[in-house]
Formats: structure tokens, sequence, C-alpha cells
């Protein structure tokens, strides 16, 4: 007989502090709401940062055979994946103009390339993790005055973005980039969860189309 009230195993791998601490201060109590008991981990090799998909996989392969229980996903950002990391269907992906269609392809590879009996659930965030900060202007007002930001630069942007994964990926441009530039003394790991927290999950899942997939996905793990 099946155990309704048995509480499920959802591993995440994540690229960097900035995803961990969000797993951890943001979505470990939401999948509890789903009996789902949530972990989370860097990347090994790297400690944090992204790596070839070939070791990536073997950390994937590596969870499975410790609980072959599991859900395994990752949390990693496109922006900083190029063609030496050799993800599958990477090709394939870089032909295609509309990003989200893009993510699809890559996350697809993925998965056909991690064997059946493994319960994989891939997600590249478009384009990073600063990207879901850009959900809510308002936040931005709450929580900083005039002389620590240049708010109608951060209005500008999330009007012009409606929905924030389109938000450019260049290295001058990434979201990243954009509230190191318009926020004094922004800190990356501490600001953005701070941000993140008080815009709370359900706005940036409205915002956040691709985003809002992974998370309903792994809610019905």
């Amino acid at each position: 007989m099946v155990n309704l009230n048995k509480m499920k195993n959802l591993l995440l791998i994540c690229e960097g502090p900035t995803e961990i601490e969000f797993c951890k201060k943001i979505l470990f109590d939401h999948f509890k709401n789903y009996k789902i008991n949530l972990s989370y981990i860097l990347i090994l090799h790297s400690n944090g940062g992204i790596v070839p998909w070939e070791i990536l996989k073997k950390q994937i392969e590596k969870h499975f055979n410790d609980d072959k229980e599991i859900t395994i996903s990752t949390f990693i950002d496109y922006y900083g994946i190029y063609s030496h990391h050799k993800f599958p269907n990477w090709d394939l992906a870089e032909i295609e103009p509309n990003k989200t269609s893009r993510m699809r392809i890559l996350q697809d590879g993925m998965k056909n390339d991690i064997d059946d009996k493994i319960k994989f659930i891939p997600y590249i965030l478009l384009h990073e993790f600063e990207t879901l900060a850009f959900s809510e202007y308002d936040i931005f007002e709450e929580l900083y005055e005039s002389n620590e930001a240049r708010l109608n630069k951060l209005k500008e942007i999330c009007d012009d973005n409606p929905n924030p994964e389109t938000i450019n990926n260049s290295k001058e441009t990434a979201p990243s980039k954009r509230l190191t530039k318009y926020i004094r003394r922004f800190k990356k790991t501490s600001d953005s969860i701070n941000i993140t927290k008080n815009i709370g999950l359900a706005k940036i899942r409205i915002k956040c189309p691709n985003f809002n997939d992974w998370i309903t996905k792994l809610e019905n793990i």
C-alpha cells in the first residue's frame, strides 16, 4: 500500500551560494507544504559555478546511486554556459531565436542524456538568478532610498520587461550587472535574496513563466 503521507525527497543541484540561500529561505518551506523534503547542494566539482555537462551528469548519477527514490533537479543559470561546456542540444538551441524555446531544447537534451530510471527534472534559469529580482518594481522603492539606488532606472527596466526572463544576457546588461550599476553597494547574495523574498514566490511565478513551469513540475513529483 502506498503511504500518501510519506515525504518525497527532492535535491536541487545549485550553481552558487545565491541559489542555495534561495532554497534555504524561500523554497524549503514552500515545498514542505507539498510533502516534499527539499535538500540542496552546490555543484561539487567547482564548489559553485558552471561546469561541463559530463561533470554535472556524473554528479546527478552519483546522487541517484546514493538514493534511488530521490528526484533531482538543477538550478543553474543560462548566462555563463558556453559551447565548450558541451551541454546536449547546444548547437540546436543556439540557432533558436526564442529564448524560452531555447531553454526547452537544452533541458530536453539534458533529460534525454540521463538514464530513464533517474527521476530528473532539468532546469536552466533564463538568464540568471538576479532576473527574479525584477519581478516587482515596488519592492525596490520599499527597500532602497533614492540616495541608495537609481530608482528611475530600475523602474524603466521593469516597465520595459514585463517578463523579467527576457532581460538581456550580455556581459554589460545582464540582470546582476544592472543591479550592481543602479544599487549602491549591491551585495549579490544578500541583496538578491532580500529583494526576492520581499517580492514573494507567488509574484515571481506570475512574472517569470519558465521559472513557474519548473516550480510546478517540482510540486508534482
